[in-house]
């Protein structure tokens, strides 16, 4: 697993073209729907490498956008999917439901771990090895690393590798993250940084010093 992750995090520190027209959007392979969770089809969009082998040679990574769990979309990762797959991943960019309404980040994180769910079980359909790694930004970054430390239902359905962009990985005293919420559970209890164990998965984060956004566990 430390040789998957040491072979894309040199993809992680590539950046994206900035100022990307939309017409040159990187367009996916294929696209499923991976989950409908109350009446919302949730789409996963799968971008192969070329000349794909199939037959269990190939490993994943799933790509979660940040937004604050109220903005963005799978797009904002298609650029970096690309270049994973042209890497010789199969990336899969996930669309995971917004904290708008009633909906809070606990669903999103169900949905996260519905896709990594999703993703082993159609493993042979994709050509996949079995090996997948999460890749998410902010709070992106958040929803993946929380897969791996808060957990997700049933043994080994979450990431064997993290890449994280500024992920937001101390909740406690952030606001924002609390209002949304809603009073489901606390920010503690969804905070990777306070679920570390000896079963998280080998780990690279890229994150800014001066990141005061989403700033570093202290």
């Amino acid at each position: 697993m430390r040789v998957l992750l040491a072979a894309i995090v040199f993809w992680l520190l590539v950046p994206a073209s900035r100022g990307e027209a939309q017409s040159d959007v990187p367009r996916p392979s294929r696209t499923y729907i991976y989950r409908e969770a109350r009446g919302e089809s949730l789409h996963a969009y799968v971008f192969l490498p070329p000349g794909h082998p199939g037959a269990g040679r190939a490993h994943a990574i799933l790509l979660f956008h940040g937004g604050g769990w109220s903005a963005g979309a799978p797009e904002w990762t298609f650029a970096s999917a690309r270049r994973f797959a042209d890497s010789g991943l199969v990336a899969i960019a996930i669309q995971y439901r917004l904290s708008t309404g009633d909906v809070t980040p606990i669903d999103a994180l169900e949905d996260a771990c519905a896709a990594f769910e999703w993703t082993r079980g159609h493993a042979a359909e994709l050509g996949l090895s079995g090996r997948i790694a999460g890749y998410g930004v902010s709070a992106g970054g958040h929803l993946v690393a929380a897969t791996a430390t808060v957990g997700c239902p049933g043994k080994g359905s979450g990431p064997d590798a993290l890449l994280l962009w500024s992920p937001a990985l101390d909740l406690v005293n952030d606001r924002w993250f609390a209002s949304k919420l809603q009073g489901r559970g606390t920010a503690a209890d969804l905070s990777p940084a306070r679920h570390v164990g000896p079963s998280t998965p080998p780990t690279s984060i890229v994150h800014g010093e001066r990141d005061n956004l989403t700033p570093l566990p202290g």
